[in-house]
């Protein structure tokens, strides 16, 4: 995802969250699903119902640097590329599609677009509360 920070309005709610030394590098921007109390970046849709919330700081391969999540709530906005241009309307369902992008599905869908509509290949988003885990913010 190349670090790309895609809050682009609203109110967050952060988090700090462990990640374990075997998760790969957390770059911003990054959709996170969360394991035994570790976040890990999302691979695949299997992973639609644990997702937990977008990486707001960036930590590297093999690092237990915690890393700023951004949890899911009716307020914050993001902008997310689509598998494939479009046509989106407000209140349609995303899901989880592949290398941190969404597709427009009602099925285990993570996200609802707010805005950017029409036939486009970005759309704005409100992400869904998927999972009730806060995992270890100590």
């Amino acid at each position: 995802m190349a670090n790309t920070n895609r809050f682009r309005k609203g109110h967050r709610t952060l988090l700090s969250i462990a990640k374990g030394t075997t998760t790969g590098a957390v770059e911003i921007g990054d959709l996170l699903t969360l394991a035994s109390g570790e976040v890990t970046t999302m691979d695949t849709t299997t992973n639609n119902m644990i997702f937990y919330g977008v990486a707001e700081s960036a930590s590297p391969a093999n690092s237990t640097e915690r890393v700023l999540v951004s949890v899911p709530n009716a307020d914050a906005q993001y902008d997310y590329p689509l598998d494939t241009e479009t046509a989106m309307l407000i209140g349609e369902n995303l899901q989880y599609y592949a290398a941190q992008g969404l597709k427009k599905s009602d099925t285990d869908s993570i996200a609802v677009c707010s805005g950017l509509t029409g036939t486009v290949s970005t759309t704005r988003v409100r992400f869904k509360v998927v999972t009730t885990d806060l995992g270890d913010t100590s």
